[in-house]
């Protein structure tokens, strides 16, 4: 047999599967979405209505997000999302950097580049101004071995000046050292000074340089775990580590260039011939760019004053997490618009020819913003609106916050007239704020038109000889004018009528509920059966539905221990299947402290069910019920047996005890349905879906009637049967 010849099918499936796995592998490539972001709050600073938030944003390599989506951010003020914001590129903000220099046996710093080379390449930091000596932060370490002792030594701590870095470095000597030395744990050692020197500064960049020969101690193997431990708690902090790697046949690298990678830094391997400096500059490059920060701006969604919690979180993720909150206090300036006017203007007639002109034919308005909720720029007020007698009459667009005015036309009033003034600002936030409603009196002096004669029209004129002169059509006034006769007349009672009809409504069903709410307590066991019978209202409690049924036997007693008095020591028949107890005489069977306002029984309070040849005891109380000392829970149906105790409220508040007794003739006493009893049940339940058995009790007796005197036990059974069917075919 061939080996090498595969099937169609084998072929097939190849295929198939090679390309799953593609698929699969594509699908596997991490893309960095929302959730990937690491979000550090540095700073809030708020001026009415704006709130400007300092971030640093965080891609899922530890790397500061070049480009932000406003799509993948959302804000919260007090917990309600911001809508609309705007995120702008920043200052860098001050950083940290630490560089740890590995001195360990074999090294050859001072052979391979000289320490001359090597100072003067880390000294870059300060020569191009990659460090702030005013804000930013710098920490030198050095791994050692002495005598078999593997140490950390801290030669500069962050809160020394970052310029006294170059003189840390005078400590170094870069000189072979006869021991190996632990660089992992000076990397571990390296990370946590960084992490307690930023303890509560989470938006403060910060990156590890760690300078190294060669790692021969531990094994590789255990190098390479080691190495991603270190990346995954730089990561976790938000520190980046950078590895400069001073050995010419790349030795040891593999492990540390993993390190660099997954925890978001550079990794460069020195050659001989390399010139330090400009080796050194590709990391230095890649460091300011790290400290960019950005700015979410966005207006509050309230102008009124106060504190405002902001929480920024990835979008998709719920602000309980957010790593970056903050309070600031937003305070507003009060309003105030000045508006001035003449207070009276006279408007003088005079005729001209036939005609009759006032003057002035306009008055000037000024308006200019005293206070407003912040600082206004020049271009922040968007619309200025004149409103007379409630009605704009002339607007003004991007108007000077200090310099509004406005012609007002009072070319039309041609009597004495009252008109009421208020300027309307609107800014480019939405805000829109009315000054207070100034008066402006215009008078207008009397004036008797001198007759002028007129000529007859020339022939072939428009105007027919003899014919009267039309009237000329006043100018429609652009604005309602408030005279002195209209501005005392009282409101119209149209005005009032719609108010009027609505009281009347709102008396009308509320009077409609109290009637029926009255109706629904008065019905009875009685009426409810009738009102079932007739398929009248069903809106009735279960309680009432489904009793009470009234026999000649007693079935139970209730004797009262506790409560009213004359009551104590009394004993209570119960002949019915239903018996409600409270203190309203409408809804209970039994009552105690009938109108006493200052007893813990309530109107009804508990309700007692004789079915299946048991009795239940439900709670329907605001002030509850103990059976035998235990708390009942509200509207839950509980066992009720011979001797209970049942204590109704608070004792010490007018409450009741009282104890259940059943006669021996009672218990576990079953009555048996009859055919007919079971079609009315089958008809209850084809009527209601939700019927049960406990239905049927509306239509059949807890006992058969004992015999009268002088009647026999037929006689009576025959009787009773009558009034059972008799019920039964009122109820079908």
């Amino acid at each position: 047999m061939n080996t090498n010849q595969h099937s169609p099918k084998t072929k097939q499936f190849r295929i198939l599967s090679a390309l799953l796995f593609l698929v699969i592998g594509l699908f596997a490539v991490p893309v960095r979405g929302a959730e990937n972001l690491t979000i550090s709050l540095i700073g809030l600073e708020a001026g009415f209505p704006e709130i400007r938030a300092n971030v640093r944003i965080l891609g899922s390599d530890n790397r500061v997000v070049e480009e932000i989506n406003p799509a993948d951010i959302e804000i919260y003020e007090n917990g309600t999302r911001i809508n609309e914001f705007e995120v702008v590129p920043a200052q860098t903000s001050p950083q940290l950097i630490a560089i740890l220099v590995d001195s360990g046996i074999n090294t050859t710093y001072e052979r391979d580049y000289g320490d001359a080379s090597i100072r003067a390449a880390f000294g870059g930091l300060i020569s191009e101004r990659i460090i702030d000596s005013q804000e930013d932060k710098v920490i030198l370490t050095e791994q050692i071995a002495d005598g078999g002792i593997d140490q950390t030594i801290l030669h500069v701590t962050a809160a020394d000046n970052p310029a006294d870095v170059m003189q840390g470095f005078e400590s170094i000597s870069f000189t072979p050292a006869n021991e190996p030395t632990e660089a992992f744990i000076g990397i571990d050692e390296t990370l946590t000074e960084i992490s307690t020197s930023l303890e509560g500064q989470a938006g403060t960049p910060s990156s590890l340089i760690f300078f190294y020969h060669n790692v021969n101690w531990p094994p590789q193997t255990q190098q390479v775990r080691l190495a991603r431990a270190m990346a995954d708690k730089a990561l976790a902090q938000g520190t980046r580590i950078y590895v400069i790697h001073a050995n010419p046949r790349n030795d040891f690298s593999e492990p540390f260039e993993e390190m660099a990678q997954l925890s978001g830094g550079k990794y460069i391997n020195l050659a001989a011939d390399d010139v330090l400096t400009e080796r050194f500059a590709e990391i230095y490059e890649d460091l300011e760019p790290q400290s960019q920060t950005y700015v979410l701006r966005f207006n509050s969604n309230s102008i009124n004053p106060g504190e405002r919690e902001i929480a920024i979180v990835p979008a998709g993720e719920p602000v309980s997490k957010s790593q970056a909150v903050g309070s600031v206090n937003l305070s507003s300036n009060p309003v105030s618009i000045l508006v001035e006017s003449n207070p009276d203007i006279v408007r003088t007639p005079a005729q001209v020819g036939d005609e009759i002109r006032f003057t002035p034919s306009s008055t000037p308005i000024l308006a200019q913003v005293e206070s407003w909720p912040y600082i206004l720029g020049d271009d922040d007020l968007t619309l200025a609106e004149l409103i007379v007698n409630g009605v704009p009459v002339q607007t003004i667009e991007n108007p000077e916050p200090t310099n509004i005015v406005f012609d007002l036309n009072i070319n039309q009033i041609e009597i004495d007239s009252t008109l009421l003034v208020q300027v309307r600002l609107s800014d480019k936030n939405d805000l829109v704020f009315k000054s207070e409603t100034q008066q402006l009196l215009i008078e207008v002096e009397e004036f008797e038109p001198t007759a002028v004669p007129t000529e007859p029209p020339a022939a072939g004129s428009g105007t027919a000889a003899g014919s009267e002169s039309s009237e000329p059509v006043p100018t429609p006034t652009p604005f309602v004018v408030v005279s002195s006769e209209s501005a005392d007349q009282s409101p119209s009672f149209l005005s009032w009528l719609p108010w009027a009809l609505t009281a009347l409504l709102l008396l009308a069903l509320i009077g409609v509920i109290i009637f029926f709410n009255r109706r629904l307590n008065q019905l009875g066991a009685g009426v409810a059966r009738e009102a079932y019978r007739r398929g009248g209202l069903l809106l009735l409690t279960r309680t009432i539905i489904t009793g009470p049924i009234r026999g000649n036997e007693v079935i139970a007693r209730l004797k009262v221990l506790k409560g009213p008095e004359g009551l104590v020591g009394n004993k209570v028949d119960i002949y019915t299947h239903n018996v409600n107890i409270g203190r309203d005489p409408r809804r209970c069977d039994i009552v105690l402290y009938d109108g006493d306002d200052l007893s813990s029984v309530s109107s009804l309070h508990v309700i007692i069910q004789f079915d299946q040849g048991a009795f239940k005891i439900t709670d329907a109380s605001t002030n509850g019920t103990k059976l035998n000392g235990k708390q009942l829970e509200s509207d839950l149906p509980a066992d009720l047996k011979n001797g209970d105790t049942i204590i109704l409220g608070d004792l010490f508040k007018r409450g009741a005890e009282l104890k259940f007794e059943v006669p021996r003739n009672t218990k576990n006493k079953k009555n048996a349905k009859s055919e007919k009893q079971q079609a009315s049940l089958s008809k209850l339940n084809a009527i209601d879906k939700n019927a049960n058995e406990e239905l049927i009790e509306v239509i059949e007796q807890a006992e058969p009637e004992q015999p009268k005197a002088g009647q026999t036990p037929a006689a009576s059974s025959k009787s009773q049967d009558d009034n059972d069917e008799n019920w039964m075919d009122e109820l079908e």
